[in-house]
């Protein structure tokens, strides 16, 4: 699946790759993976396909194919760490602020 992928920063990434779920940790969402099925650049890291993304549990990911989201940080606000919950609450906006908002609802 084509997967565009929203960060908490502002930037966005569009992905190949198969989504894994989320990873957690005694209950508490670490990240959210995906299995990349083709090479992409993040940042200054070269993956391959085979290679497994791990994202922030904040960001969205929006399924460019059937235009639906598949993650959204904030339907897993409980499980977020304590961290990731504050940035939430200082940002009550995001994500609705991206540009599928109407999507999300």
């Amino acid at each position: 699946m084509k997967v565009k992928v929203y960060y908490p920063s502002g930037t966005n990434k569009v992905i190949t790759g198969k989504f894994l779920g989320c990873f957690m940790d005694r209950g508490v969402l670490m990240t959210v993976g995906f299995e990349l099925t083709e090479a992409c650049r993040i940042g200054t890291r070269c993956l391959q396909s085979g290679d497994v993304l791990v994202i922030d549990p904040r960001a969205v990911c929006f399924d460019l194919e059937n235009e639906k989201v598949i993650y959204n940080g904030r339907d897993h606000y409980a499980a977020l760490p304590k961290e990731m919950r504050k940035f939430m609450d200082d940002n009550p906006q995001w994500p609705d602020l991206l540009e599928l908002g109407k999507t999300m609802k």
